[in-house]
């Protein structure tokens, strides 16, 4: 018999991964925004949804999510910090990393 937490638990996962499409669509968006109009304020906004996912999907088993997350999120900083945000190379990356992260999501993940 499963205890109650391992329900909840299981409750959890079965709750995050209903939420991947979305993660998926907003990360398209702010790409977009920031590819369509590069300023501190879209980097801003795309670098939090980076944080938090990546930070989410490695509580839940999406290893190669959260690294692809948190290599860009320190690239993001990095460009904060250095308000570099207009390198068209690094704008055109994220079209890579985007698609890193659908196919992170795809794996399947064990979990005990």
């Amino acid at each position: 018999m499963e205890s109650p937490k391992s329900n909840k638990l299981q409750e959890l996962i079965v709750k995050y991964d209903k939420t991947k499409s979305e993660k998926i669509e907003l990360l398209e968006r702010l790409v977009r925004t920031l590819q369509n109009d590069p300023n501190e304020k879209h980097l801003k906004e795309f670098r939090g949804a980076v944080h938090n996912i990546g930070g989410s999907a490695g509580s839940f088993g999406y290893l190669a999510v959260s690294n692809v997350c948190k290599q860009l999120d320190a690239q993001a900083i990095e460009r904060l910090e250095t308000l570099s945000l207009l390198d068209q190379n690094w704008l055109f990356s994220l079209n890579h990393f985007l698609e890193q992260v659908k196919q992170g999501f795809e794996v399947p993940v064990e979990r005990d």
